[in-house]
C-alpha cells in the first residue's frame, strides 16, 4: 500500500524542486520571479493532493477503524 503513496509524493517532490529551480533562477540571474509559474506550480499540485487524501481517506481509515474496533473487541 506504501506503494500507492509513493508515486504522489515522488511528483510532490519533483514539483518542489521545479519551485527551487524558478527561485534559483531568478537569483542566480538577476531576473524577476516570474509569479505566473509559481501558481502554475501551486495549481498542478492540487490534483496530487487531493488524490493523496482521496487515497488515505478509502484505503487507510477503514484499515485503522477495523484495527481499532478489534483491539476494543479483545480488550474487554
Amino acid at each position: 500500500m506504501t506503494a500507492v503513496l509513493l508515486a504522489p509524493a515522488a511528483v510532490l517532490v519533483l514539483h518542489l524542486y521545479a519551485v527551487v529551480l524558478v527561485v534559483l533562477r531568478a537569483k542566480v540571474y538577476r531576473v524577476a520571479l516570474y509569479r505566473p509559474v509559481l501558481l502554475n506550480i501551486g495549481l498542478s499540485t492540487l490534483p496530487v493532493v487531493t488524490a493523496i487524501g482521496i487515497i488515505v481517506d478509502v484505503l487507510y481509515v477503514p484499515l485503522f477503524w477495523l484495527a481499532w474496533t478489534s483491539f476494543l473487541a479483545t480488550a474487554v
